[in-house]
């Protein structure tokens, strides 16, 4: 039941993120389009002036009660996400929520420390890699498991045992994956509100 029909509902979420996703980009980039009024060359060092002084007006002013408390608690969330992402399937939680929590961890070390420190391990690369490998690891299970049940084949995914972490066959897989998409999607919509890009 959960491996095979909820995984419909996961599908038609991840839809609507991805659609959501592309609706933002593209009102983005029709904003930056109808701004082209001057020459291309100066255009683009008036883009560069604005850009730079834009992210220096995002970087956070260097407050040293929230740099603290990030420092303690950002660790903490992330783990916690980890948890909940890991657990998915023994417990409430799964990828959504484990992802949403890990997300909520990058935008509050975004908010402390800025985008100079932040895009040292997380760039918009960073987020195409793991987006598009969570994704077509989530295609490729479930291609593999709907290919074997619609054929009536046996798929020799273990079950595992009940209660344990690493069980449940592809569940854990596949909670890992939309863990992986919700974290990154919503750090960067977070990004591309705040700055109008990634």
């Amino acid at each position: 039941m959960i491996l095979d029909y909820r995984a419909f509902d996961t599908f038609g979420e991840s839809n609507v993120l991805f659609v959501a996703t592309i609706t933002v980009l593209v009102l983005l980039h029709f904003n930056k389009k109808q701004s082209k009024a001057v020459s291309e060359t100066q255009e683009i060092s008036k883009r560069q002036a604005k850009e730079a002084a834009l992210d220096r007006s995002f970087e956070p002013k260097n407050d040293p009660i929230l740099q603290c408390v990030a420092k303690f608690l950002v660790p903490l969330i992330l783990i916690f996400g980890i948890y909940v992402v890991l657990n998915g399937h023994l417990s409430p939680g799964g990828g959504f929520s484990g992802g949403a929590i890990m997300g909520a961890g990058l935008i509050l070390y975004l908010n402390a420390f800025g985008f100079e420190k932040t895009e040292r391990f997380f760039t918009e690369k960073t987020y195409k890699w793991i987006s598009f490998a969570a994704l077509t690891t989530y295609c490729l299970c479930k291609t593999y498991s709907f290919y074997c049940g619609a054929n009536h084949l046996e798929s020799h995914i273990p079950l595992g045992i009940p209660g344990h972490i690493l069980s449940s066959g592809l569940i854990l897989i596949l909670n890992i994956c939309v863990g992986c998409v919700v974290t990154c999607t919503m750090y960067t919509f977070y990004v591309m509100f705040r700055k109008g890009d990634f």
